[in-house]
């Protein structure tokens, strides 16, 4: 029985860190002007996120410019025909807010070598100086399906 009592004490602060950590990350990666800026147009209700299916985790990740590239492992991509969404995984929900980004909005530009991948490099038509990269394909293997 002690050593269920120090097992508790020991994991009741790791946890309290890691919630407070989770949340500050969240905090800092929503006040980012990439974040912002592109939540002012593309901003979708968390109901609306939430109601297009996963993609594998292989596909999930996105990078992002805003002066340089950057990754990010807190954000979700999330595809249909018509939208690219973007939005947090769970434990960074509290303050990040998902995107519902039309497709038509994006304009390829490129591919990207990052991370020992190639990418594909898209700029948004109605937001100047942001680009996005996602796995090569993606976007086109979603619009055949």
């Amino acid at each position: 029985m002690e050593f269920l009592i120090k097992l508790v004490d020991f994991f009741m602060p790791v946890t309290l860190l890691g919630i407070v950590g989770f949340t500050a990350v969240s905090y800092l990666f929503s006040r980012r002007p990439f974040w912002r800026e592109l939540h002012n147009i593309y901003g979708c209700s968390a109901k609306e996120y939430r109601a297009v299916p996963e993609l594998s985790v292989n596909h999930a990740r996105f990078y992002f410019y805003e002066e340089s590239w950057a990754s990010d492992n807190c954000i979700e991509v999330k595809l249909d025909r018509d939208y690219l969404y973007l939005g947090p995984y769970f434990l960074f929900s509290m303050f990040i807010r998902p995107m519902k980004i039309p497709l038509s909005d994006l304009a390829y530009i490129g591919k990207k070598n990052y991370w020992l991948s190639t990418r594909d490099a898209y700029e948004f038509k109605s937001v100047y100086g942001y680009k996005i990269a996602l796995r090569e394909g993606l976007i086109e293997s979603v619009s055949k399906d």
